[in-house]
């Protein structure tokens, strides 16, 4: 809804003191969904949403792949999980796990199966997921609260 059917919705008559409470209810609804028009429209534009798509893998939801027995590993995996927004190095978090760098990506891709900027950006990909499906942030303040 455009800002000039807003206003002219907003010049028209004064209502009744007891509608008043309706019609800014009404005029929240209705910016509430023109927003996210323009956000579906613009995913839509952008080539993010693919409607001919045949599969819906790609949208799974990542898990974190826990289910293996490396303690050091899973250390290392719950760090990236808390700390996904800042920039992580992947030296730096193998040197937290007291493991140097060679061990920590071997060890790290068997438990996993991904390396661990893969496993980085799964991490950021779901949590940006989950912000544009449960707020109303734009993908431009999705993007940098994850950190890209």
């Amino acid at each position: 809804m455009s800002d000039l059917m807003l206003l002219g919705i907003l010049r028209a008559p004064a209502p009744e003191p007891d509608n008043l409470l309706g019609l800014v209810q009404l005029v929240s609804a209705a910016r509430s969904a023109a927003d996210k028009i323009d956000r579906l429209t613009a995913l839509r534009n952008s080539g993010v949403i693919e409607i001919d798509r045949l599969s819906q893998s790609e949208f799974i939801i990542f898990n974190g792949q826990k289910d293996h027995s490396d303690e050091l590993i899973k250390n290392a995996q719950l760090h990236i999980e808390n700390n996904y927004q800042d920039k992580l190095n992947v030296n730096e978090i193998a040197q937290m796990v007291n493991l140097n760098g060679r061990s920590f990506l071997r060890r790290f891709k068997k438990a996993t199966a991904n390396t661990p900027l893969e496993y980085i950006q799964r991490v950021k990909v779901e949590a940006a997921k989950k912000k544009l499906e449960s707020t109303t942030e734009t993908i431009l303040e999705v993007m940098f609260g994850i950190g890209y």
